[in-house]
């Protein structure tokens, strides 16, 4: 005989968050790209390596940077090698300055993120049957205004946006890498500045593709991970796997976890992995959970 629990509504991840999050990503990544070109042009004029004869303009003219660039050539220095050691000297504190951007930018997104779900979980709860008067006193931790989490999902905020700073410089380390091989290819073949912003756009780097999935790994993971942390707060201990197609993947291991139960602070042993798994923590995956609620826990 099946034994008989009560269970919460499983509860996704906020659209509007993801799509809010995207669009920071783009915005931040097109701010550093244009950041990381400026000052590149501004540190190659101070050397003397553009044309004398005007004014480096607000947005430089690749042409005229050719122009030295072959002046500088013929004295027997590569470019290839000025531009390394340009990039290799400023690296370090243009991405300093990522770093400060996206710790505003991840902070923001994490404590919405985090409420939204708080918020969602707890009309879930309620409707379950739990006392809203136990979820006052257990969720204690203000975020937000009025909004409040369990302490221990409050403590993991700062490693969430820590991850999510850490992801955005990565990201800006790779664009460092392709506008150094774009810029040597617009000397080469004498290209002006929006030529090569439409260059770099056209190659393999952050696009509003790739926003998107970094902003549906990341909500997912935070969706799932405070919602078990603010479920275990109530005294619960396990839920159900619930499986959701994933837009980008679908885990056959993770199909099969469809309806099964889990410990909370276990997860299920995913094969495909070689380890425990909680819904959400692997990359794309958007499967959600069903807390079953200790008895001990309802207005019964």
């Amino acid at each position: 005989m099946v034994k008989k629990v009560r269970l919460c509504r499983a509860v996704e991840s906020n659209v509007g968050e993801r799509r809010a999050y995207k669009k920071q990503l783009v915005r931040v990544q097109k701010d550093f790209q244009v950041y990381v070109l400026n000052e590149i042009f501004q540190e190659l004029e101070r050397q003397n390596a553009l044309t004398t004869d005007a004014k480096l303009p607000t947005v430089p003219n690749l042409k005229e940077l050719k122009r030295k660039t072959l002046k500088l050539l013929r004295r027997g220095v590569e470019f290839e090698k000025f531009l390394q050691d340009l990039i290799a000297k400023n690296s370090k504190r243009w991405l300093d300055a990522l770093r400060l951007v996206s710790g505003s930018v991840a902070e923001r997104f994490v404590k919405k993120a985090m409420t939204s779900s708080t918020n969602a979980q707890k009309a879930a709860l309620i409707a379950a049957g739990v006392k809203p008067s136990l979820i006052k006193e257990r969720w204690s931790v203000p975020v937000v205004g009025r909004q409040y989490l369990s302490p221990n999902a409050a403590s993991a905020m700062s490693s969430m946006i820590k991850e999510n700073v850490e992801l955005i410089t990565h990201i800006g380390e790779n664009d460092i890498t392709r506008i150094t091989e774009v810029l040597t290819k617009g000397l080469q073949e004498g290209m002006d500045y929006n030529a090569l912003r439409q260059e770099l756009n056209a190659t393999n780097g952050f696009d509003g593709a790739r926003a998107d999935r970094v902003a549906l790994d990341q909500i997912n993971k935070i969706n799932q991970q405070v919602q078990i942390m603010n479920a275990r707060s109530l005294g619960c201990t396990h839920a159900r796997w619930k499986h959701v197609p994933g837009q980008y993947t679908s885990r056959r291991t993770h199909m099969a976890f469809d309806g099964q139960e889990f410990d909370l602070n276990k997860g299920l042993y995913d094969d495909s992995v070689g380890r425990s798994v909680i819904p959400g923590q692997l990359q794309f995956c958007r499967c959600t959970s069903r807390v079953i609620i200790p008895k001990e826990a309802t207005t019964e």
